[in-house]
């Protein structure tokens, strides 16, 4: 799982590395200056006790409370680079297309808006230090308007099979429920974390393993408002098999 979730943190930074990078060899036009909307990923905020206290359980909750806030920042992917040394857009409405360039690898974003929900495909074609591309689909993220639900997919590089799937939901009373999937090599999900943040700044993260066509509690991890807390580590068939607190 732990590798699964360094290639994921390797995945997200040379993506925005990407998206970032640009020349100015052209204008911009108006047309171009169109901006995606952002996904409305909301930041947990971590209690000072929790970030200090040096418990394993803490700490572990601590990081995937991190990893929630990091994906915040894939909303940049929503921004194609002011200037590029390629443009190419088609639009109809609110739906639009933005191809740019970095290097040898050529990147096509693909929006749309409606009334109800946003959204954008990302594709690749060209070549990077690692692999080469035919118009291949990376990654795609949608969300409602009112941000009460979102999605964020991560394809394996040059195929079709889901690497990575994050969810978000967010309800009117403040809380919301972050979940990330991790997918193995053969296509089958391999691991799933929940997140749930609450209004109060309480919270929990549980840890799933996918076993026999269907996803089992490993372990949970809650803390309060003021960073106190409690964790389970659960057997196979679901009672626990050690807790504590910290």
């Amino acid at each position: 799982m732990f590798n699964k979730l360094i290639r994921m943190v390797i995945i997200i930074f040379s993506v925005l590395f990407i998206i970032s990078c640009s020349n100015d060899d052209n204008p911009v036009t108006p047309n171009e200056n169109k901006e995606a909307k952002e996904l409305g990923l909301k930041e947990i905020k971590i209690p000072e006790k929790l970030v200090q206290s040096n418990d394993p359980h803490a700490q572990m909750c601590v990081g995937a409370i991190n990893m929630v806030n990091g994906f915040k920042g894939f909303s940049a992917m929503a921004k194609p680079p002011a200037e590029t040394n390629l443009h190419k857009i088609v639009e109809t409405n609110e739906d639009w297309t933005r191809t740019w360039t970095d290097g040898q690898l050529s990147v096509t974003m693909k929006y749309y808006e409606n009334d109800v929900s946003f959204g954008w495909q990302l594709f690749f074609t060209g070549s990077d230090n690692n692999f080469t591309y035919s118009n291949w689909l990376a990654m795609k993220a949608e969300q409602k308007n009112d941000n009460s639900y979102g999605t964020l997919i991560i394809y394996k590089p040059v195929t079709d099979q889901v690497e990575f799937q994050w969810t978000w939901s967010q309800s009117q009373n403040g809380n919301s429920t972050f979940t990330m999937e991790i997918f193995g090599e053969d296509g089958l999900p391999q691991t799933k974390i929940e997140v749930v943040s609450n209004s109060d700044e309480s919270g929990e993260v549980t840890f799933y393993n996918y076993v026999n066509g269907s996803y089992t509690k490993q372990s949970k991890t809650t803390w309060t408002s003021t960073g106190t807390g409690h964790w389970a580590q659960y057997n196979e068939d679901g009672s626990i098999a050690s807790e504590g607190d910290f």
